[in-house]
C-alpha cells in the first residue's frame, strides 16, 4: 500500500471521509482507501512526476470511470514530457480490460491526436470490434480517427470484410454509409450505381436483413428534398431502380421489410394512386405482416390519409 511505500513518505495523504450518519457508506476496499487519499493529497498540491503517473494508473485500474484520474494522468503526461507514443501501446493492452468505458476511450483520443500513429489505432479499434462487433466507443472512436487524419483508404474494404463475416452487422452497414456521406464528393452518380449493386447483391443472400434494406434506403434518401441539387438530378433515375427492387422483394418474400421499403417510396411519390397504394400497405403491415408494430404502421397510414385528405 502506499502508505508503506517510503517513495511517499514526503506526501501526507487526504483520506475520504464520510459523515458517521450517512444513509449509506460505500464499503471502499483498504486498498481503495489508501491509494484515493493519496491521489487526493496530489490533486492538492499539483505535483507532475512519474510517480504520480503510476498512482494515476493504479487509481484507473480500481475505477476505470475515474474521469478526474483520466484527465490528470494527461496532464501529467504533457508536464513530463512523456513518450505518448507508449502511452498508446499501453493503452491498446488495456483494451479488452477497458472496452465499454467511455473515458478510457477518449484517452486514447486524446494520445492518437499527440502520436499521430492513426495505422496502429485502427489496427487497435479493429480487434476491439472483433470482440464486439456494436462497440459504440470503438466505432465513435474509428470515425474520429478517419475524420480526422482523413483516413479514408481502405475503409471501404474494411467494411466489406466485416459484412462477409456478418451480413447482418448493423454497425457495419451504418459504418459504410457514414463513409460514404463524409468522404470527399460525397455520394456522386457512379458510387450510388455501385452501391445500389451492392446492397442487391447482399438483399439477395438474405431478403430479411433490415440492415441492408436500411443501406439501400439510406442511398434512395439521398434524393429526397433537402439533398443537393446535383443529389437530386441523378437519384431521379436512381430511386426508380430502388422502387423496383422493392416492388419485386415485396411480392415474392414474407419479410414485411421490403413491404414497408416500397409504402416509403411510395408516400414519397405522394400522387393519389401511390398514396391509397402505401396507405393500403401499412393496413397489410398492421394486419397481416408485421403485428406486433401494429400501432406504429396505423400511425403511419394515419399519415398517409393525412395527404391523401389535402388532395381532396
Amino acid at each position: 500500500m502506499y502508505k508503506d511505500d517510503p517513495v511517499w513518505a514526503d506526501v501526507t495523504p487526504l483520506p475520504i471521509e464520510e459523515p458517521e450518519d450517512a444513509a449509506a457508506k460505500i464499503d471502499y476496499s483498504e486498498e481503495f482507501k489508501d491509494a484515493m487519499s493519496y491521489f487526493r493529497a496530489i490533486l492538492h498540491s499539483h505535483e507532475c512526476s512519474k510517480r504520480v503517473l503510476d498512482l494515476t494508473f493504479d487509481i484507473i485500474d480500481m475505477n476505470p470511470g475515474n474521469y478526474t484520474a483520466w484527465l490528470y494522468r494527461r496532464k501529467v503526461l504533457e508536464s513530463i514530457d512523456a513518450d505518448y507514443n507508449e502511452e498508446q501501446q499501453l493503452l491498446h493492452q488495456l483494451g479488452a480490460q477497458f472496452c465499454k468505458c467511455y473515458q478510457y476511450w477518449y484517452h486514447r483520443r486524446c494520445v492518437v491526436e499527440k502520436t499521430g500513429n492513426f495505422a496502429d489505432e485502427l489496427v487497435s479499434i479493429a480487434e476491439a470490434l472483433q470482440d464486439d462487433s456494436k462497440n459504440y466507443h470503438a466505432w465513435s472512436l474509428r470515425q474520429w480517427v478517419v475524420l480526422h487524419f482523413k483516413a479514408f483508404d481502405g475503409e471501404m474494404e474494411y467494411t466489406e470484410k466485416l459484412i462477409v463475416e456478418d451480413i447482418r452487422n448493423n454497425s457495419a452497414w451504418n459504418y459504410r454509409m457514414w463513409l460514404l456521406l463524409k468522404q470527399e464528393g460525397g455520394i456522386t452518380t457512379s458510387i450510388a450505381e455501385k452501391e445500389v449493386e451492392y446492397v442487391k447483391e447482399k438483399i439477395k443472400m438474405a431478403p430479411s436483413n433490415e440492415s441492408a434494406w436500411n443501406y439501400l434506403m439510406g442511398i434512395w434518401r439521398q434524393g429526397e428534398p433537402g439533398a443537393s441539387d446535383s443529389n437530386r438530378d441523378f437519384m431521379e433515375e436512381m430511386r426508380e431502380g430502388v422502387k423496383a427492387v422493392c416492388e419485386d422483394y415485396a411480392e415474392r418474400s414474407a419479410s414485411h421489410i421490403p413491404r414497408a421499403s416500397l409504402a416509403e417510396v411510395l408516400e414519397f411519390e405522394s400522387d393519389r394512386p401511390s398514396l391509397e397504394r402505401a396507405a393500403q400497405i401499412y393496413t397489410d403491415l398492421a394486419e397481416t405482416h408485421d403485428t406486433i408494430r401494429a400501432r406504429y404502421w396505423l400511425f403511419r397510414k394515419k399519415g398517409v390519409q393525412s395527404l391523401l385528405d389535402a388532395l381532396a
